[in-house]
């Protein structure tokens, strides 16, 4: 997890993770927490950093997230779009299968359910706040999601022409093999 925000969302991501993995620490991936400044709270420093294969996911909260989206609900922005919060990077590639099978359906989960959890969080906090306020009400009723995530997979795996091809052939050719096989075995009767 790469913090760029250092602010509300961060924090409750970073904490958020670190309950999880505290609680259950053989079934996490392997969380660790990273600040902004190792990579100059750059993107671009952490996609080659993911290149590099110094981690499989990385989650990138981004500078501002916190800014931007108490902007929309103190001021108002109608062009506000949550998942612009959040960066979920990684490169399936060459390991699509363990990426896809085991580390992928775990990281999605945990960051729907951080979209969640915050959700509740913050509209709780904000219908507290905003009581007896109608402007700042409607504004949180335009943005019932405070914070989102987009998923960015840099190396995805497709599989070329030829390997379908191959591997039907395989299935067929070994298909016909057992055909006659079949065939060619004596019967055995236990009568």
């Amino acid at each position: 997890m790469i913090d760029f925000d250092g602010a509300e969302v961060g924090p409750y991501l970073q904490q958020m993770a670190a309950t999880k993995r505290t609680a259950n620490p053989k079934m996490t991936l392997g969380y660790v927490a990273e600040p902004g400044s190792k990579y100059n709270y750059s993107n671009d420093r952490t996609l080659q950093a993911l290149k590099q294969e110094a981690f499989w996911f990385g989650v990138v909260i981004q500078s501002n997230a916190t800014t931007a989206m108490n902007y929309a609900y103190n001021t108002g922005n109608s062009s506000y779009d949550p998942t612009g919060s959040i960066q979920l990077i990684y490169e399936e590639g060459r390991n699509a299968l363990t990426i896809n099978n085991s580390a992928y359906p775990k990281i999605l989960s945990f960051m729907n359910d951080f979209v969640l959890k915050f959700t509740k969080q913050k509209q709780n906090y904000l219908r507290i706040a905003n009581a007896g306020n109608s402007a700042a009400l409607e504004r949180q009723v335009e943005t019932p999601i405070p914070v989102g995530f987009t998923v960015f997979n840099t190396a995805p795996y497709i599989p070329s022409t030829a390997e379908a091809a191959t591997e039907i052939g395989t299935m067929c050719k070994f298909g016909s093999l057992l055909e006659v096989t079949r065939l060619t075995l004596p019967c055995r009767s236990d009568n």
